[in-house]
């Protein structure tokens, strides 16, 4: 159609243009490692969003990490499911980008149906795919009738059932103030308390009691305390908050400066071996029923009595 023939015309006069572009007509982009790259909110006990602004040097330092520890080439095809509020998919459309793999959006009519998300991947050869933990569980249940999946990420929630299939399960586990991932961990046969693993590259995971914030034991439970490359910058417009949260003090492990530390504010994780670290709760942690609760009593279309 003519209109065809317009666009086709149009794209090519781009590429030659393009093409025609050296050094001196090239865009300027000036960012530093430590500016903002995005901000993307989550909830606290009140359930007030809060902003949380992560930097460029920390998303960049998660994609490098992805890519060697996934083991992702050129020759790989990722699904992006999670939706763009939820930091996954950062991890989802990057990496795979800048390893010239291929990036295959789910339709919308196929994410909470598992029959059509099977087919979907047998379709387009996916080879990685991350889904939330709950239907990750669902997925492997289904048994392995394709070749493609090599590598399944579980993220989200606790990780509470494994079904061996034909690929590989991670659990991944990490805080949003913290560049989407924190730990990761091989799923290879299931344990009552599945780990949630070792920390990613460049970031140091510590339990500590939450009072002295000293290192707890092996096996004692304590705070999560994160540090390390891809903390955030902090929370967006929250001063008070920032500091509470992200704390500096003497580094672990006999290193005299000070570092800059997350803590998670929950006492459900505890160190089970040098590299392994679990999350010991079993129900919703006091924290986000607190987020549910204050969500449903200011919903607009209720009444109180």
């Amino acid at each position: 159609s003519n209109r065809d023939k317009t666009e086709k015309a149009k794209y090519q006069h781009d590429l030659t243009t393009l093409a025609g572009l050296d050094d001196s007509g090239a865009v300027k982009v000036e960012v530093e490692p430590h500016d903002p790259a995005y901000v993307i909110y989550t909830s606290g006990t009140t359930g007030t969003p809060k902003g949380v602004l992560i930097e460029h040097c920390g998303v960049v330092n998660s994609c490098c990490w992805y890519n060697r520890y996934y083991r992702v080439t050129n020759n790989d095809r990722t699904t992006q499911y999670a939706g763009l509020g939820f930091d996954a998919s950062v991890l989802e459309i990057f990496p795979i980008l800048i390893t010239g793999g291929s990036l295959y959006l789910v339709d919308e009519n196929v994410r909470l149906d598992i029959d059509a998300l099977r087919r979907y991947v047998e379709q387009y050869a996916i080879t990685i795919a991350f889904l939330p933990t709950q239907l990750a569980e669902h997925f492997m249940e289904q048994g392995s009738r394709q070749l493609s999946l090599t590598r399944l990420i579980a993220a989200g929630d606790k990780l509470t059932r494994f079904t061996p299939a034909g690929f590989t399960l991670y659990n991944s586990y990490g805080p949003t103030e913290n560049s989407v991932a924190t730990t990761a961990y091989e799923v290879r046969t299931l344990t009552p308390n599945i780990p949630i693993g070792k920390p990613v590259s460049n970031c140091a995971v510590h339990i500590v009691n939450p009072a002295t914030l000293h290192i707890q034991p092996i096996g004692i439970p304590g705070e999560l305390c994160v540090s390390g490359a891809g903390l955030a910058k902090g929370y967006l417009n929250r001063s008070e908050l920032t500091a509470e949260k992200f704390i500096y003090h003497e580094g672990h492990e006999g290193r005299e400066e000070r570092e800059k530390n997350y803590k998670s504010q929950t006492s459900n994780f505890k160190q089970i071996t040098n590299n392994k670290i679990q999350e010991i709760n079993e129900k919703a942690s006091g924290e986000t029923k607190g987020e549910a609760a204050s969500l449903i009593t200011h919903h607009s279309s209720l009444l109180t009595s």
